[in-house]
């Protein structure tokens, strides 16, 4: 039984066997032909990715107040196999969660107009549905002292990160 991506070469063969190109011919019109076999070529392939159901990757928040941070967040959630989306602060985690389907959140603890230790709380205590109480929390701060880890744990995050976060601290927490 063929495959939807073997059917998709064998149409872009058909449809590459039905150009002609006849002989003696000129250097312009093989060019035009070698771009439209090219060209045939990519827009069978990415159509086959886009409708490939497993390229999904696990996708994480990232909530943190500084874009720097944001940005190598997801550089290193992409490195490790994951994609990410990023918010400011914790009221807009509370607004994404119920919109979107996430495996983990990065929280960082000191945000502006709600920290990570809050916007957990409300996580972790919420009986309308709206979100995963169970979503696993890590928290992200530049400093975690004794009173930090112990209000990490009473929020109802599982576990936290010191910034600059390393790859290896991430990929293994997130496993």
């Amino acid at each position: 039984v063929p495959r939807d991506a073997d059917i998709g070469k064998l149409e872009a063969i058909t449809e590459i066997s039905d150009m002609v190109i006849s002989h003696p011919f000129r250097h312009s019109e093989f060019s035009g032909f070698i771009q439209n076999l090219v060209d045939r070529f990519e827009d069978s392939q990415s159509s086959q990715i886009i409708s490939n159901p497993q390229d999904t990757k696990p996708k994480v928040l990232v909530a943190d107040d500084n874009e720097i941070n944001q940005k190598v967040a997801l550089t290193l959630l992409e490195k490790i196999g994951y994609s990410g989306v990023a918010v400011s602060d914790g009221t807009d985690v509370l607004k994404m969660l119920p919109t979107e389907k996430f495996s983990a959140i990065l929280m960082d603890l000191n945000m502006l107009k709600m920290g990570g230790l809050e916007a957990t709380t409300i996580i972790r205590s919420d009986n309308s549905g709206k979100f995963d109480p169970q979503i696993p929390i890590i928290a992200l701060t530049g400093a975690m002292m004794r009173n930090d880890q112990n209000a990490c744990q009473n929020a109802g995050m599982n576990a936290f990160l010191t910034k600059p976060v390393k790859r290896d601290d991430l990929e293994e927490t997130l496993e």
